[in-house]
């Protein structure tokens, strides 16, 4: 029988409501409507629907509307996608890289400090980086691929660089770092070399994009 964790469906005792938000109802009388085997396509699809959409359509129509009495809306029909990011998402905080400003804005915790050796080398190794994986970098320490105007010194919470736990699994050399994204907060192994620092760092950002496994 369909079920979670050895319950049967039923047993879950759910209905076609928002889970955690029982007043929040998928459809017209929700609140009443137990989710069962023959039902549950239907509650499938509403649910995404009310979350991602219904629920940020009175936000957008707002947007559109405040945005409306200050630029009038046709005239951003000559303005791509591409464009409009450009101009309110720019890369121009990916460009000021230099180990000391990186130093200053990061915040080191927990087994690092600013003047330690991997420090100085996880700001050397990211100086180097090209726009890309700059991004990269960004996006798998934060969930967005740029920062904010000011840089990481606007970030907040604050990014912070904490000494990740030694493993009995495999040599530090073999580590990956992981993050809280949620956060802004990276768990760096405490290597011994720009090399395998880099190396690492680039595997992580790269395997790590768009997943939460690391």
């Amino acid at each position: 029988a369909l079920g979670l964790g050895g319950a049967p469906l039923g047993d879950l005792g759910l209905t076609f409501t928002v889970p955690g938000y029982d007043s929040v109802e998928l459809c017209p009388g929700g609140a009443d409507k137990e989710v069962s085997v023959e039902n549950l396509g239907e509650y499938i699809q509403l649910l995404p629907r009310v979350i991602l959409a219904d629920s940020v359509l009175p936000s957008l129509r707002a947007f559109r509307s405040g945005l409306g009495k200050v630029i009038p809306l046709s005239s951003l029909r000559i303005i791509c996608p591409e464009e409009l990011q450009v101009m309110f998402a720019s890369d121009d905080a990916l460009t000021d890289w230099c180990p000391t400003s990186l130093l200053q804005a990061f915040k080191f915790e927990h087994g690092y400090t600013s003047n330690s050796p991997v420090a100085r080398i996880l700001a050397n190794v990211l100086s180097t980086l090209d726009t890309e994986s700059k991004r990269k970098f960004v996006s798998f320490c934060t969930g967005s691929p740029r920062l904010p105007v000011g840089g990481f010194k606007a970030l907040k919470p604050c990014f912070t660089v904490v000494k990740k736990e030694e493993s009995l699994k495999a040599p530090v050399e073999q580590q990956l770092p992981s993050v809280m994204t949620c956060a802004n907060y990276l768990k760096l192994p405490e290597y011994q070399s720009e090399e395998v620092l880099r190396e690492r760092l680039l595997t992580a950002i790269s395997e790590g994009e768009g997943s939460f496994h690391l």
